[in-house]
């Protein structure tokens, strides 16, 4: 279990928990918008130590799944699943 943890701990993205607002907001036609939503949260710090929690949550799940399947397929989500 450790070693899925540690995998998932490793993705290159991190998400906007709800406890905290994006370092670098997105604003309305951002939050409508795939790179803005994908590449904000990216760059976020994280406010604890790598490895030690997962900050991923319900309004920012969809577009950090979504991304992976991209960088993965080339695809888009709804376009991999058709």
């Amino acid at each position: 279990m450790a070693a899925r943890g540690d995998r998932l701990g490793a993705l290159p993205l991190a998400a906007d928990p709800p406890s905290r607002t994006l370092d670098r907001p997105v604003g309305r036609a951002g939050a409508l918008a795939w790179h803005p939503m994908t590449d904000a949260p990216a760059a976020q710090r994280p406010p604890w130590k790598p490895g030690t929690r997962h900050g991923y949550h319900a309004l920012t799940y969809g577009w950090l799944v979504g991304e992976v399947v991209r960088r993965i397929t080339g695809r888009s989500l709804g376009t991999t699943l058709d």
